[in-house]
């Protein structure tokens, strides 16, 4: 299980002060700070098991899957990237069954430590230590970027879709999947008691901010999709709960398939 720490009034303090400084834009772009809607009760991570904090990212190769993308993204003999690997279970797939070179960025020792001895042997892999604020790629190497629920994790996560831009190629496409703050559950039963507040969420990210930061960073939206959430223990009317959650796109979990312009 994992452990938090709490942070001191003055940590969490300095903390806000610091976020609002670099609130994302706010000299670049017209539209007010208030679309991105921040986790303010969140509290740091410490030393976790990795299986039990990464377990979620099996979803990725289902993710692309649901977008019609996973045999775009086999075929391609170019070099792709994940923007945070977890246990490495798309990567591993990826590489098994595709053509390509698949890189992956992973800045946190415990996960990184854990996929790099677990997948070192597969050539078609590689795995590097680094935050993608610090990370340089060529600019157009890469045919596809995916990420599966980084983006809420991240401070300035302008930095991600610029740095996301900059490395794809022309017509490149970038596949984001995050949690969905205007899901059916934040919007109409209340965004406080929503099971994807959670403490490490640095902020919660919806369709419509999720779109507009996209745009402004030379991104064409081509497809989405939503799922899960459906309040209700797991019985035939929580999978029919969940199917109508999709079908109207209020769905707890949005991805996204976008292309560099």
């Amino acid at each position: 299980m994992n452990k938090f720490i709490k942070r001191s009034k003055q940590t969490q303090e300095d903390f806000e002060k610091e976020r609002d400084d670099i609130i994302w834009m706010m000299a670049r772009f017209p539209f007010p700070k208030d679309i991105f809607l921040l986790n303010k009760h969140r509290i740091l991570p410490g030393d976790g098991d990795v299986k039990s904090a990464m377990s979620k990212e099996d979803l990725t190769i289902f993710n692309l899957k649901e977008l019609g993308v996973l045999s775009d993204v086999l075929y391609s003999s170019e070099p792709c990237l994940e923007i945070g690997c977890g246990m490495g279970v798309a990567l591993e797939y990826l590489a098994n069954n595709g053509n390509g070179t698949y890189y992956s960025l992973e800045p946190e020792e415990e996960a990184f430590d854990f996929v790099k001895k677990r997948l070192d042997k597969n050539k078609n892999i590689i795995i590097l230590k680094e935050k993608i604020e610090e990370k340089k790629f060529e600019s157009g190497f890469f045919d596809f970027i995916y990420s599966h629920h980084v983006i809420e994790h991240i401070e300035n996560p302008m930095i991600m879709l610029e740095k996301s831009r900059e490395w794809l190629k022309k017509g490149g496409k970038l596949i984001i999947s995050s949690p969905n703050a205007e899901a059916f559950h934040p919007k109409f039963l209340g965004i406080d008691k929503w099971r994807m507040r959670f403490p490490t969420h640095i902020w919660l990210p919806g369709k419509s901010n999720l779109f507009r930061i996209l745009e402004a960073n030379g991104f064409k939206i081509l497809k989405y999709i939503t799922y899960g959430g459906f309040v209700a223990p797991r019985n035939i009317f929580k999978n029919i709960g969940n199917w109508l959650l999709k079908k109207w796109n209020l769905g707890d979990n949005i991805v996204i398939l976008a292309e560099k312009i």
